[in-house]
């Protein structure tokens, strides 16, 4: 998009010429465009040092508070619709009076359209224009804006056009004010701030007339020290007038009452100018509020102490002299700490005083940069081709250097989602630094001198709450399929990260180039070995004369009725006869496959063919079109597998329920399944898994953990998997069981978590919650558990890590009289546990623990105690105490015994299923020949909810306990017959014995195989010998969702969709179940949790026709961005919802909401779908759990949802 004019007055009228072109080339022409138009102030910057355009002095200043500010894209004036031309352009007119209700001065206003092309996906662009107050600006500054009293002030003059070029011969009213602060002491939100009026005197006047240059000077005389105002008017000689400021300081051997706050024991330091270059003098002046001659520490820094030296201030006006050193660059800090001392016999001098002043010098990189030119042989390309670029790289002065340069080529498509997250290099390596000290002293905080503040009820704020590159083009050419067919759509055609240019700063490369038909961004980055950094890019085009887009959902649902589109764009001179194919495997076609169309002359053609989907995995698609002697065939450009196959979900849900069970003699145990009414009887099973030993029944767990999805980012997931595998790498090598492939795979996935881990580790040496941005102690104190224990079993894991980790967990533990509820005393014991198992024991808080808070102590913290207190060779009497505690504690059954807490420990994530584990785990170590551990281990294999238990964290414990009760007992030995029957009919049968003892039977048995209407019966059977044979039982169905309505175990949730058209706060939306394609959809989902929940997750699928908009990405409109609430309460100053969801993620065919604590409440999300493809869809129930608790957990209905053609 660009204006006709980007600069214009107030009043006129403006058209905005909008230019859709496809990143293959050619105009996108005769498609639908929206737009919107919104404004906000502007202020000239015109280039250049000392003037100031704009009211920088804020001679209209409004103390606004300390929590309020601008923000935001401006306020809304216009919207409406059009069409782009043949030529891919849209005229949209302002009219003049666009900004008659809009506050006087120059404006920016913001104009974003988006355009849809036959796909019905929009995309986004915004520009902007200057509507100006008057034809002229008037800079106005001084040569130093540090001046001395009873000194004649020169303010230079400086009329320029909207260009910022001269404008001679213009008139201008400058006004001088002595400005003084009047500070009275406020709250908002029940805290106390000072907050500022300025009073402002006038104390000249002048008119002065600008020169042939447009060059004026305007003086006066300051006859005292102290702030001053500069006010410059000028008139474009049309009446018109536009305003700039600027501020001056004017010390004075007498003492000047500057602008200080006694309770913020800070000072002003006023630097002479805005930025240096290396050889400049700074001045800069002390605004010190003391009468009296003080010391002062003043200090050079940037990180590191540069230069410090001890100086007297003789007044409240000194003046420090600086030389600007070329080291100096980018930036440094100066700081002066002045300290006044007590004088006995003079009262007013009865306390001692300090403050703090910090200033900014900004230094010119320039001399670091390097300039950097990629230059293509060839500019337009078809896919296939090779690419090939000349480099050249010199230095700030034009002459060649030798260069290291990484080179990445991107698909421009991508690049315009976000905003580079790299840095421009030159900022990255000399970006300014930001201030890190700190200046400690009991006088900061001393109250004494002022008047008390009584705090006040309530009020505060809340807060907000790739390591490789992928392969290239290069890499994949070996493996392409031998045909006509595109298929290779990487975001990234090539990753080079070292080239070395030759001493003429020169090198070529060549790129072989995808299928991807699009504009290329060749990026690059060079570095000297004198650090000198420099970067650039460049585009090239890859097209075809014909080509062919295929127009799919990204996945389908099974019962999906839609049109599979493709669009054949023709960008030749003539119109071409076209043939256009769909090669279609999974789908069921409910049209031709193949249709002749006449596309124009550089224009395009949408074909729609009619199709329903089947109960299969996957589609795959391929989509041709030749004609007028060209031809194209291609893939869809997403997808699974190398074919960018379609996933098929199916409109239905899963129900899940398990059993398990222990045979330790001979005998039978018959279990009764009833399907669920509903049942696809298509799909679904039932699952059995007998295992001779507990190395054959963690084997399987393990195997379902590890298969569990996990999430790169969050690292309490990569710690489960990490503390499993190691702890059973390290009992099959124990053990000598002959499993070398999966000894290997579980060596390569510790390998790869211990790096992830150490990765995400934060600044402070804790770990948080996924995308948290705060480390928190209960995870930390897992993850470092997972690392010592990996480190344990002979894996590199990195000692610094380790001792950061502590270090974090040393500044989180509490001494026992300030822990008082049951939770705390908890996690305090598990953190000490684990630092006794880094070698960092507490024996005298481990006993205070035991003296004072054992009753309070839930049984798994009773053994992480124990545990504890072995590690740090404390006293066996405490031990045998609470190894006592735990038999008592023991709740036994028919299943075996077991151990639960006192009260649900949420907070710790614990479980009657962890605490048993971990109890297992302390009396294996301390007690082996307890009575109770052959019991207890029965009980939890029993308590499996198929092959594992039921959270991945409950498995990680419990393959961790019953992994050492295995290698403490050498339960490896079994000798008997086994026999399964459904329905008394024999499914299998067969031997264990100790050639086979880590291995597991298993079982499938379908749904379909089943009696639908009466009890099916499964008899596990064992026979005489040595050895339990353990059982788990899993029946896996799936439920038509049409028959499956709302559920709410602990969380409620409501689902809507709504016309994006409609406001609700303007008028009464209803409940839509079909829209247009093209249009935008409003989900709102309600969701209502009685209790507080600590990790919860919320799954929106979404229709297979749709996508939903991620108001993170560029090509996102602003006005679709998405919003939360919490509907059950008000609040006074607004509600800050936002912050219980850590991280939103819009995925292909879901919107997934993660939320580290969300209290009790409602909450409403609301957010936006675009409609792209006609069809109706069957969208899948909105899921909630707890992660660590998934019984607690709600889903909404199912929902039929219509795209109309």
């Amino acid at each position: 998009m660009a204006p006709v004019s980007t600069d214009n007055l107030r009043g006129e009228e403006v058209d905005v010429v909008l230019e859709a072109a496809y990143f293959f080339g050619g105009p996108a022409a005769d498609l639908p465009v929206n737009w919107s138009v919104f404004e906000e102030p502007f202020r000239l910057d015109v280039p250049g040092p000392y003037l100031e355009y704009g009211d920088s002095g804020d001679f209209l200043y409004v103390d606004i508070g300390p929590f309020f500010g601008g923000g935001g894209q401006g306020n809304f004036l216009i919207s409406g619709e059009g069409k782009t031309d043949e030529n891919g352009n849209l005229r949209i007119t302002l009219p003049a009076d666009l900004l008659k209700d809009v506050e006087a001065g120059s404006r920016i206003v913001n104009i974003e359209a988006s355009v849809s092309d036959l796909s019905n996906f929009p995309v986004a662009s915004r520009t902007s224009i200057t509507f100006h107050a008057a034809e002229t600006y008037v800079g106005i500054g001084v040569d130093n804006y540090i001046l001395r009293a009873g000194d004649e002030v020169e303010v230079e003059l400086q009329s320029v056009d909207w260009d910022g070029e001269p404008e001679p011969g213009r008139n201008v009213v400058v006004t001088f004010y002595r400005r003084e602060w009047e500070p009275a002491r406020t709250t908002d939100f029940g805290m106390y701030y000072t907050q500022w009026e300025a009073v402002d005197t006038e104390i000249a006047s002048q008119r002065v007339r600008t020169g042939l240059d447009g060059a004026g000077v305007a003086s006066f005389t300051p006859a005292e020290g102290g702030t001053y105002l500069v006010v410059a008017e000028v008139d474009d000689g049309s009446g018109r007038k536009n305003l700039s400021s600027t501020l001056l300081w004017v010390t004075d051997s007498r003492f000047v009452n500057w602008r200080l706050d006694p309770r913020e024991r800070r000072m002003d330091l006023v630097p002479d100018a805005q930025e240096y270059r290396p050889g400049d003098t700074a001045e800069i002046l002390v605004q010190s509020p003391f009468t009296d001659p003080v010391n002062a520490w003043v200090t050079i820094e940037r990180g590191d102490l540069i230069e410090q030296r001890v100086i007297t201030l003789n007044g409240s006006s000194e003046l420090i002299t600086l030389p600007i050193d070329p080291l100096y660059a980018p930036n440094v800090f100066v700081s002066v700490t002045a300290i006044k001392g007590v004088t006995p016999d003079n009262e007013a001098n009865r306390f001692a005083d300090i403050r703090l002043g910090i200033t900014e010098l900004v230094v010119s990189p320039e001399q670091l940069a390097l300039d950097v030119k990629l230059t293509p042989q060839d500019e337009q390309l078809m896919p296939g081709e090779t690419a090939v670029y000349d480099i050249q790289v010199t230095d700030h002065n034009g002459s060649p250097v030798q260069a290291d340069v990484s080179l990445a080529l991107v698909d421009l498509a991508v690049l315009t989602l976000k905003e580079d997250n790299a840095l421009p290099i030159l900022e990255a390596f000399y970006a300014r630094q930001p201030y890190r000290s700190q200046v400690g002293s009991g006088l900061f905080i001393s109250g004494e001198g002022l008047e008390p503040e009584i705090p006040l009820e309530g009020g505060g704020l809340g807060g907000g709450g790739g390591d490789f590159a992928p392969e290239t083009a290069l890499d994949r050419a070996a493996g392409d399929e031998d045909d006509d067919v595109r298929r290779d759509f990487p975001d990234t055609a090539f990753w080079e990260a070292s080239i070395i240019t030759d001493v003429n700063g020169k090198a070529t490369v060549d790129i072989p180039l995808p299928d991807t038909l699009t504009t290329w961004r060749l990026s690059s980055k060079a570095v000297t070995e004198a650090s000198l950094v420099g970067q650039n890019s460049v585009d090239i085009v890859t097209s075809l004369p014909l080509l062919i887009r295929p127009v799919t959902p990204r996945f389908m649902t099974v019962g999906d009725t839609l049109q599979i589109g493709a669009i054949v764009n023709n960008n030749t001179g003539a119109e071409i006869e076209a043939r256009v194919e769909l090669e279609s495997e999974g789908l069921n076609p409910e049209s031709h496959s193949i249709y002749r169309v006449a596309v124009p002359a550089n224009g395009q053609t949408l074909i729609n063919w009619d199709v329903s989907v089947p109960d299969v995995a996957f589609v795959d698609l391929t989509f041709r079109v030749e004609g007028g002697g060209f031809s194209d065939a291609t893939k869809p450009s997403f997808g699974e597998g190398p074919d960018n196959q379609i996933p098929v979900y199916r409109y239905s849900a899963e129900d899940i329920v398990a059993t398990s069970g222990v045979l330790d003699e001979a005998g039978r145990r018959v279990e009764a399944i009833l399907l669920p009414e509903g049942v696809d009887t298509r799909q679904g099973s039932v699952n059995v898994q007998l295992s001779p030993s507990l190395a054959a029944g963690l084997l399987d767990a393990l195997t379902e953990t590890n298969e569990r999805e996990i999430n790169p980012n969050c690292a309490y997931g990569i710690a489960d998997q990490l503390l499993s595998n190691a702890v059973m790498a390290q009992a099959i090598t124990v053990l000598e069981l002959d499993e070398p492939d999966l000894l290997k795979s579980l060596n390569d996935r510790v390998e790869t978590a211990v790096p992830q881990l150490i990765n995400l580790q934060k600044q402070d040496g804790g770990w948080g919650w996924c995308y948290s941005e705060n480390s928190q102690p209960f995870l930390t104190t897992h993850v470092l558990y997972a690392l010592t224990q990996a480190d344990e079993a002979g894996y590199a894991v990195s000692e610094t890590a380790i001792g950061r980790a502590g270090g974090y967990l040393f500044s989180q533990l509490e001494s026992p009289e300030s822990v008082r509820e049951n939770w705390e005393v908890n996690r305090q014991i598990f953190m000490l546990y684990v630092l006794s198992v880094t070698g960092q024991a507490e024996p005298g808080l481990l006993s205070a623990y035991f003296d004072e808070h054992r009753v309070l102590m839930d049984p798994y913290a009773k053994a992480l105690l124990a545990m504890a207190m072995d590690n740090a060779g404390a006293s066996p009497n405490a031990m045998q105490t609470l190894i006592a505690d735990l038999n008592d504690a023991s709740n036994l059954s028919a299943t075996g015994a077991h151990w639960q807490d006192a009260n649900r420990d949420y907070a710790n994530l614990s479980s009657d299923i962890r605490g048993t584990a971990v109890v297992i785990n302390a009396l294996t170590r301390l007690d082996a020949g307890n009575e109770l551990l052959p019991q207890a281990v029965r009980w939890l294999m029993v308590a499996r909810n198929g092959r594992a238990w039921p959270t991945t964290h409950e498995s990680v414990w419990s393959i961790q306990a019953l992994a050492m009760w295995m290698v403490n007992t050498g339960e490896l030995d079994a000798n008997y017959d086994y026999g399964l029957n459904v329905n008394l009919e024999s499914v299998t049968n067969g031997s264990f014995s100790r050639d086979n003892v880590a291995t597991t039977q298993e079982v499938e048995i379908p749904v379909a195989g089943l009696l639908l209407d009466d009890v099916n019966f499964v008899d596990v059977e064992r026979g005489a010998g040595n050895g339990r044979l353990y059982y788990s039982m899993a029946l896996d169905s799936f439920i038509d969702a049409s028959m499956v309505t709302a559920v709410n175990r602990g969380i409620s949730v409501q689902r809507t969709y709504y016309d994006a058209d409609c406001n609700p706060e303007r008028e009464q939306c209803q409940p839509i179940d079909q829209i247009n394609a093209g249009e935008q959809v409003r989900v709102e989902l309600s969701i209502t949790v009685p209790q507080n929940l600590l990790y919860a997750v919320i799954e929106d699928p979404i229709p297979a026709g749709a996508e939903a908009v991620d108001p993170g990405l560029e090509t996102s409109s602003t006005a679709l961005a998405p919003g939360t609430q919490r509907t059950d309460v008000e609040y006074r100053y607004g509600y800050w919802g936002w912050w219980y969801f850590n991280r939103i993620e819009f995925r292909d065919d879901r919107v997934v909401f993660l939320s580290e604590f969300l209290p009790a409440g409602t909450y409403q999300y609301t957010y936006f779908l675009n409609t792209t493809i006609p069809g109706t869809y069957q969208v899948r129930p909105t899921f909630a759990k707890e992660e660590f608790f998934p019984e607690v957990n709600g889903r909404s209905d199912g929902l039929l949802f219509t795209i109309v053609e």
